[in-house]
Parts: structure tokens; C-alpha cells; sequence
């Protein structure tokens, strides 16, 4: 019972510290043309700070349509 215990708090800590990124798309368009980029990243927050970076890079007035999917 005490191998079973230890076997699962080691399986708890693994996936605690486990480094899964998710994926997600950020799309948005410049000059015209449409664009989505993938991004991998550990939560929905930082990828939307993320996407709303590439956004503001590509325009001098801010985003245009910019969206995470």
C-alpha cells in the first residue's frame, strides 16, 4: 500500500511539472493579406499578450482584426 502511495504522488509531481504547451492561432490582417500563426505556449493569457504583440508590430495604429483561436 505504501509503494502504491509513493508510485502516485511521483506520477502527480511529473505531471505537475510537465512543460505541455498548448497551441494556439493567432490570426489578423496587414496591408490586405490575411495571416495566422500558430503559437505554443503554456496558457490562454500568455498567448493573447502574445498575439496582441504580433498585432501591434504590424500596425502603426494598433491591431486590425486580431483574434485567438
Amino acid at each position: 500500500m505504501k509503494r502504491l502511495s509513493v508510485i502516485l504522488l511521483l506520477a502527480i509531481a511529473i505531471t505537475s511539472f510537465c512543460s505541455c504547451k498548448k497551441s494556439y492561432t493567432c490570426s489578423y490582417y496587414s496591408w490586405g493579406d490575411y495571416y495566422e500563426i500558430e503559437m505554443k505556449t503554456h496558457n490562454r493569457k500568455n498567448a493573447e499578450v502574445l498575439c496582441l504583440y504580433q498585432c501591434n508590430g504590424s500596425f502603426d495604429d494598433g491591431p486590425y482584426n486580431c483574434e485567438l483561436k
